[in-house]
């Protein structure tokens, strides 16, 4: 899938930048972006898997939390709660 290279990409660039800073105290963040699949009538577990694709991309690479749109979480609140504790 083509997203998990572009969100692991993005993660490193944002992460090379936050070294940049001299505090060190800079957060990476990275951002669940929606998926037309379960409007489109893929179904609920397509759709956790496209999820799972992006968070496992930013669990890879170390982000510092994620930010995720309304939409997810009215769909997958309890996969949410699990992602976020782990």
């Amino acid at each position: 899938m083509k997203c998990t290279g572009i969100n692991a990409s993005a993660c490193c660039l944002a992460r090379e930048v936050a070294k940049e800073r001299k505090d060190g105290e800079t957060l990476v963040t990275a951002s669940v972006s929606q998926t037309p699949s379960y409007l489109s009538g893929e179904g609920k577990s397509r759709v956790q898997e496209i999820f799972k694709k992006q968070f496992d991309a930013f669990v890879e690479n170390g982000v510092d939390f994620v930010i995720c749109e309304v939409a997810f979480l009215s769909i997958f609140p309890d996969k949410f709660l699990k992602l976020s504790i782990q």
